[in-house]
């Protein structure tokens, strides 16, 4: 279900009037019921996937804050987190293992090709290990509501394209009790339309100009490929900010506000400024998750900080 498509405006005005008719002790169950409808769109199996992954976070948190302060609470942390990375690594890669088990001339894997990326799942694995590390830190309580958090993981929007959010930061949002407010309505729909318009206008109308000057570079004069190269950058940002403002817009019809991602990269003016302005929830999520947690625990090597940044960048 692409976010600019008529399935996913059905299923915004649907979801987005039951949330606000049913009781708010059962918005979390609409907000559920939603992700899990735009997750069954791409795969049921995206489904089991998402659900799993939701479950076990569950209860770990649970039990990383009965032992907190202990070194059996970050026993759990670092193997639910192991479970996390190791279940987004495996999807990601297991569709390459058959050519290399062929070139180890090792038995064949079969079905590994059909498996499809579960929809969603860089996302909301980011999401999770965030809430685990968090819950660890004391800085937010375990959710003891495995609908609430699970809803606060599988909203749609952010499922396609992010932003990564904070999952206690959602849940704080989502307990706060609300009325439908046309002013948010109306300036979520005017921000989907500038979404839609950055994605299916401009990105996808340059995308059918430069292809065929990738497909077909050979022979081609230098200007047309820098040509090409500027309008790719441009391609690029569009589509990715365009379902970003599409999410952003959403949550706010929803009355929830969640991270934005872009803030005008390309007026930055060194390169460290502008990996703050471009995928800021991502920056933002390997600095406090990744690279600080790294640099403290590395500060008395001589390399401790140079290894830190290393290992950062290949996260991002």
């Amino acid at each position: 279900m692409l976010a600019h498509s008529a399935e996913y405006l059905i299923l915004l005005i649907v979801s987005a009037t039951a949330f606000f008719v049913v009781p708010f002790a059962l918005r979390w169950a609409v907000l559920c019921a939603a992700g899990i409808a735009f997750l069954w769109y791409a795969s049921p199996e995206a489904v089991v996937v998402a659900i799993a992954m939701t479950l076990v976070n569950y209860f770990a948190a649970l039990r990383i804050e009965k032992h907190l302060d202990t070194q059996r609470a970050y026993g759990l942390l670092i193997a639910t987190i192991t479970v996390d990375v190791g279940a987004l690594l495996g999807f990601k890669y297991i569709r390459f293992l058959p050519r290399l088990f062929d070139s180890a001339h090792l038995p064949a894997l079969k079905g590994a090709e059909s498996l499809l990326l579960p929809l969603g799942i860089s996302y909301y694995t980011f999401q999770c290990i965030g809430y685990l590390v968090e819950v660890y830190w004391g800085r937010s309580a375990a959710e003891r509501h495995c609908g609430r958090l699970a809803s606060s993981i599988l909203f749609f929007p952010k499922l396609m394209a992010g932003p990564i959010e904070r999952p206690h930061r959602f849940l704080l949002q989502l307990g706060a009790p609300t009325r439908m407010d046309l002013g948010n309505v109306g300036r979520g729909a005017e921000q989907v339309c500038l979404g839609v318009f950055r994605k299916c206008v401009i990105a996808d109308r340059i995308g059918r100009i430069i292809d065929p000057v990738y497909k077909n570079f050979e022979g081609r004069p230098g200007i047309p490929l820098l040509v090409a190269i500027g309008l790719y950058t441009v391609q690029i940002y569009n589509d990715f900010s365009g379902y970003t403002d599409i999410a952003l817009g959403t949550a706010r019809i929803f009355g929830f506000e969640l991270t934005p991602n872009f803030n005008r990269p390309f007026s930055a003016r060194s390169v460290s400024e502008f990996w703050r302005r471009w995928h800021i929830s991502l920056s933002s999520w390997t600095t406090d998750y990744v690279y600080k947690p790294l640099a403290i625990h590395l500060r008395n090597w001589s390399f401790g900080g140079s290894l830190a940044i290393v290992i950062t960048f290949l996260v991002l």
